[in-house]
């Protein structure tokens, strides 16, 4: 699939703090990434940098291929995102506010405006003024005025806030059409462990700023993925063999072994992809995996700040 995000050495200081440090990752097509991680880790900071709301010190975002710094105007039509709590003029309905947006992008028909608010559930209250929203009305218009110009990226920080149960599903469900049916790429924040297995394909837990563990994680009913470490030679040849492999997730690479998360097909075709290179696997072992929570607990010490 087509890596729609991707974000190499990433750094932010705020004075002498350095609250985004040294970050890496991409996200394809499709995919719902989520990021979890203590307050001050730097989940919103990330997504604002991504939407050009913050200047970066160091590294580089691409979004759909074009380069943030030497294009951002080419990047930043490719996404849209709610950060923080949505603003809105509080005296006009939704569909007004709507419609500043969809002036303020140019082009953008009525039919859309109307489009974006039934995809979040909106249709019935769009007439009313914001001010008699409640929380979660208001989230669900900020989402709904972020999918206007159709992004290929959408930034979500914690999308469920405010949502009742029956809400949050509904979200989910929504979030899930939008990637897995229509092929945006959704990256997402959220303290919400049993949420974050639900929604997202992949989750990365982010303390101080660094990436300190990736997870793919089973939603929407995807193939089962398991972990596994395979001793191979040469490994150079084997790290080429994996680099154009178009399945699986790489969790560690080391001058011994590899181990990468695959489903079955996805081991079988890797284990012919070495064969076809000339490369000698010597052990294929499964790696026991831990859930999401079991993993957080671990790589932050038990939650909390990190230092």
């Amino acid at each position: 699939m087509e890596t729609v995000l991707e974000v190499k050495n990433l750094t932010k200081a705020i004075g002498r703090r350095v609250i985004i440090d040294n970050l890496s990752f991409s996200c394809r097509a499709g995919e719902i990434y989520g990021f979890l991680g203590p307050n001050g880790a730097g989940k919103t900071s990330t997504l604002k940098l991504i939407l050009g709301l913050w200047s970066m010190d160091g590294g580089s975002i691409r979004i759909c291929g074009r380069d943030l710094e030497t294009d951002p105007e080419g990047a930043l039509l490719q996404a849209g995102g709610v950060v923080d709590a949505p603003a809105f003029y509080e005296s006009l309905s939704g569909l007004e506010n709507l419609r500043l947006t969809a002036r303020a992008w140019g082009g953008i028909p009525e039919e859309r405006l109307r489009e974006a608010a039934d995809l979040v559930g909106l249709k019935n209250r769009l007439e009313e003024r914001v001010k008699r929203y409640s929380l979660g009305m208001k989230q669900r218009l900020g989402l709904a005025r972020a999918l206007l110009p159709r992004p290929r990226l959408l930034l979500l920080d914690e999308p469920t806030n405010s949502l009742d149960p029956a809400g949050t599903r509904e979200l989910r469900e929504l979030m899930r059409s939008l990637a897995h049916q229509q092929g945006i790429c959704i990256v997402l924040s959220s303290h919400h462990m049993n949420e974050m297995e639900l929604i997202c394909d992949r989750a990365g837990i982010l303390g101080n700023g660094r990436l300190l563990e990736e997870k793919a994680l089973l939603a929407g009913g995807a193939p089962v993925r398991r972990a596994y470490r395979f001793e191979v030679e040469p490994m150079d040849k084997a790290r080429q063999v994996l680099a154009d492999f178009p399945g699986g997730t790489v969790l560690a690479v080391n001058a011994q072994w590899l181990e990468v998360l695959l489903t079955g097909e996805e081991l079988e075709a890797l284990n012919r992809r070495f064969l076809e290179a000339g490369a000698a696997l010597r052990t294929i072992t499964p790696v026991k995996s831990q859930n999401l929570e079991e993993m957080f607990l671990e790589v932050t010490g038990g939650g909390g700040q990190l230092e």
